[in-house]
């Protein structure tokens, strides 16, 4: 939930889940920062769960009246206060990752059970499995999903043909762009009827 922090142990290890919204409203910074350090306080390993960035998109942005911080500069502030993950959502589109300052910011990870079965993008997701070392991230990956049409069941896909594989290369292309290593593609507002997350 928003502002609040949930602590579980795995393995003897504690993790706290920090979740804030950045959807009708701006990021309260002055929160994040407070939420990160208490979360810090009972946990070894920090996630910051973030609900923000424009719809329909596959480069993390901000949208006037919706979603108004750039996910970039929240995620890093997250990671500046002291988180050891951010994760994202509400772009209802897979987009890619960055390092930062040897931590990762996973922007969005899709839809996983959702009604907009307009667009094939927004019926796909990823499941993002990340895998630690005592409190250091070692290794993520990440199993593209497709939400079943008519069913709402939602299906895991082989990475590596077809559609599972197309997702896949959506996030890498996101994940470049986010490098600078290729041009942002930017897409005018959709609406339903039109593909989204291509």
């Amino acid at each position: 939930g928003d502002g609040h922090i949930a602590v579980r142990s795995v393995r003897g290890l504690r993790f706290a889940f920090v979740g804030l919204s950045g959807v009708g409203n701006a990021v309260d910074r002055t929160a994040l920062h407070t939420l990160i350090h208490q979360a810090r306080a009972q946990a070894d390993v920090v996630i910051v769960q973030f609900h923000w960035g424009k719809e329909y998109e596959t480069y993390p942005l901000s949208t006037a009246g919706v979603a108004p911080d750039d996910p970039r500069v929240i995620g890093r502030l997250a990671i500046d206060d002291g988180a050891d993950l951010v994760i994202g959502n509400h772009p209802h589109c897979v987009q890619g990752s960055e390092g930062f300052k040897g931590k990762l910011i996973a922007y969005a990870h899709g839809n996983f059970i959702f009604d907009q079965d307009w667009s094939t993008g927004t019926m796909e997701g990823v499941v993002g499995v990340y895998t630690f070392s005592g409190t250091t991230l070692v290794a993520v990956r990440s199993v593209p999903t497709r939400i079943a049409d008519n069913t709402w069941v939602v299906r895991p896909l082989d990475p590596t043909t077809g559609e599972g594989a197309a997702i896949l290369a959506r996030m890498l292309r996101s994940t470049a762009e986010l490098a600078g290593t290729r041009a942002p593609i930017h897409r005018p507002d959709l609406s339903n009827g039109q593909n989204a997350c291509t």
